[in-house]
């Protein structure tokens, strides 16, 4: 099982995200060190953590200063000043905000073609990632809890800009790479979160958006449900008497490309194997 230290301060900012971040635990820590250069595009001079003043606090990692300097960060009014400020926004948040469990290691996912590589990935301004939690600060739902639910009755709180990173796109691609299975994508229609903005606001669209990526996560479950993983992958099973539905997180989101987005997945137990057994393949299959 993954855990931070009690007590936690991290002190050297680029080490300690690199080992206690979700998107790090996610992927390899060398393709979460690629994945930072290019959100954050520092002089090259300079590192990245350095040039923007990361710092941690409140659980998460986020961006201090040079903020004019990010396309991924937009202006909000300030209340208390009156003004239009660039709000901080978090890099990654620590596996210690919530409760304990396995990561879902995934592979970032990279075209194979060279020149879709370039336009989607390579070249692409990214957005910043999007984190889904809770009134007591812990990260991420139960994908059942969050489907339970109307889109708009969840109540995460975002750590992170859901309307700005979706607007002015009208689809969003979901890829999940889960290990031991095929790749799985899907297409979800933005249009509709963006309504829920016309009705209730930017928090609306947060909610549609961890909605829909419960919903998608849950979808792959339902498909890969029963079917053998990879030979070295059997501990990532998804099945009776292996991972079911009912003990899988969504923490967050991360824009892995133009129109990708890849969704951070925890379980809610450790590496050992379960002996609860909880509901899945209990959905029709689509």
């Amino acid at each position: 099982m993954q855990t931070t230290p009690s007590g936690f301060q991290p002190a050297d900012v680029s080490k300690d995200i690199m080992g206690y971040g979700f998107i790090a635990k996610t992927y390899h820590v060398s393709v979460a060190e690629r994945y930072f250069a290019q959100l954050l595009r520092a002089p090259p001079t300079t590192p990245p953590m350095r040039y923007y003043g990361v710092t941690y606090k409140k659980g998460g990692w986020y961006v201090t200063t040079n903020m004019e300097s990010l396309p991924a960060l937009s202006l909000a009014h300030d209340p208390k000043s009156g003004a239009n400020a660039y709000t901080q926004r978090a890099l990654d948040h620590s596996i210690g905000l919530g409760p304990q469990g396995t990561i879902v290691r995934q592979r970032l996912f990279e075209p194979t073609d060279p020149l879709q590589h370039a336009q989607d990935v390579a070249n692409a301004p990214l957005k910043f990632p999007v984190y889904f939690y809770g009134p007591d600060h812990s990260s991420g739902s139960n994908i059942t809890s969050i489907l339970g639910k109307t889109e708009r009755d969840n109540h995460l709180r975002l750590g992170g800009s859901a309307g700005t990173n979706l607007d002015k796109r009208r689809s969003i691609h979901i890829h999940i790479a889960w290990p031991g299975y095929s790749d799985w994508t899907t297409r979800v229609d933005v249009a509709i979160m963006l309504e829920s903005k016309v009705n209730s606001g930017w928090e609306a669209v947060g909610n549609s958006l961890l909605y829909q990526t419960a919903r998608a996560v849950d979808q792959f479950l339902q498909l890969s449900c029963g079917l053998t993983p990879e030979r070295g992958q059997e501990m990532w099973a998804i099945g009776p008497n292996a991972i079911t539905r009912d003990e899988v997180n969504v923490v967050g989101i991360v824009n892995i490309g133009l129109d990708r987005w890849q969704p951070i997945i925890q379980l809610s137990r450790g590496e050992e194997r379960s002996t609860i057994q909880g509901e899945v393949c209990s959905l029709p299959r689509t």
